[in-house]
């Protein structure tokens, strides 16, 4: 009603310039809708689906409003990265054990929420086992555009999807070792069993490496493979040609024999998710195999690289050698779907809504001056 009226007092002093003032407004409800709109770009993170082992959630600029202000989420010119932001608080109210970190990622300008990858319990069936209350940011500088001010320093920007709730976990599966004699596993998957027998068993990862031992009734295990390589160290060492086998950190009830096929002249580490450093593998060169062998008594991530690596000490077939360290090197997990899973059906709903928004406004303008010239 208070609409309608403001609308017809502009159309009485003609129907030109009524017009192009209701046509601005029109412009300025819809700008302010889609804003609002934006906010519904995936921000409700369900309990719903598993997230699985080494996992990552991740959150765009749209799902975090401003703190006071729920109407404005974060200005998408302004880049979402460590440069801008800094995350200020992080509250969790339960399963903060099940989060390996929660970090902003330059490289994709969004917050992601990284899961522990040696997780080896079972997802809860219902409710969920991680649940975050609060998740904010806080502007470190000012940034303009033609004068505009469109990030404040010291503004914060919390999540704006309510509480995040996650069921974090491994699926287990019960498994005859007499019939699945073999665990082969390609990059990003995540395989927990329950051995129901006696047997000897193979874990091939991703014909780069092979591992055998025996399992027995009741044994519970985690096979992970990711070849992700972390993106610090891939930056931080533009002119190698680096491989990763990151197998998670899951522990195997009887050491794995454990084989990775790599060359003798290469360069091997592992790597820390906890340091952010490499170090001299374990592993031995083994001239008969034509392998790197050893027992592994828990999952490792192993860095193979055909020239020597800053960022620690490797292994060659021809003995050790030694680098400079550098700086820390955030673990990059492997993407799973999680949260951006939904984008397509999510944009479509925004869509629909948007147009939806663009008739109604127009269909209410084109009354309120109709209205006006009655």
């Amino acid at each position: 009603m208070q609409r309608s009226t403001a609308l017809n007092k502009q159309s009485s002093h003609g129907l030109g310039k009524g017009m192009v003032l209701n046509v601005k407004k029109m412009f300025k409800r819809l700008a302010a809708g889609l804003a609002v709109t934006m906010l519904m770009l995936p921000v409700v993170a369900s309990a719903s689906a598993t997230i699985p082992p080494g996992a990552v959630e991740r959150f765009g600029y749209s799902e975090f409003v401003q703190k006071g202000n729920t109407a404005y989420c974060i200005d998408g010119r302004a880049p979402l990265t460590n440069a801008n932001f800094t995350i200020t608080k992080k509250t969790f109210a339960r399963g903060a054990n099940f989060v390996d970190n929660i970090r902003i990622s330059d490289r994709d300008r969004e917050v992601q929420i990284i899961f522990t990858s040696g997780i080896t319990t079972q997802a809860p069936a219902n409710s969920p086992n991680v649940i975050i209350t609060e998740l904010t940011l806080k502007a470190t500088k000012t940034l303009r555009v033609s004068g505009e001010v469109i990030l404040k320093s010291g503004d914060l920007y919390t999540y704006g999807g309510g509480d995040l709730e996650f069921r974090v976990g491994s699926t287990l599966e019960e498994l005859d070792v007499g019939q699945n004699s073999v665990v082969q596993l390609t990059d990003g998957d995540s395989k927990a069993v329950k051995w129901t027998d006696t047997g000897k068993l193979t874990v091939d990862y991703g014909n780069i490496a092979v591992g055998e031992c025996m399992v027995y009734p009741g044994d519970k295990v985690l096979y992970y493979y990711s070849a992700e390589v972390p993106f610090a160290l891939q930056t931080a060492n533009t002119s190698a040609y680096i491989e990763s086998l990151n197998m998670g950190a899951g522990k195997f009830p009887v050491p794995l024999r454990f084989q990775l096929l790599a060359d003798s002249s290469s360069y091997l580490y592992e790597y820390s998710k906890d340091t952010g450093k490499l170090k001299a593998t374990t592993l031995k060169w083994d001239e008969e195999v034509g392998a790197w062998t050893g027992r592994l008594e828990q999952g490792k991530h192993f860095i193979i690289s055909d020239v020597k690596l800053r960022g620690g000490s490797s292994a060659t077939g021809g003995g050790s050698a030694s680098s400079t360290p550098s700086g820390d090197n955030p673990y990059n997990n492997p993407d799973t779907g999680g949260s951006s899973g939904n984008i397509a059906a999510a944009i479509s709903a925004i869509m629909a809504i948007v147009v939806i928004a663009v008739v109604s406004i127009i269909m209410s303008t084109i009354v309120s001056v109709k209205s006006s010239k009655k």
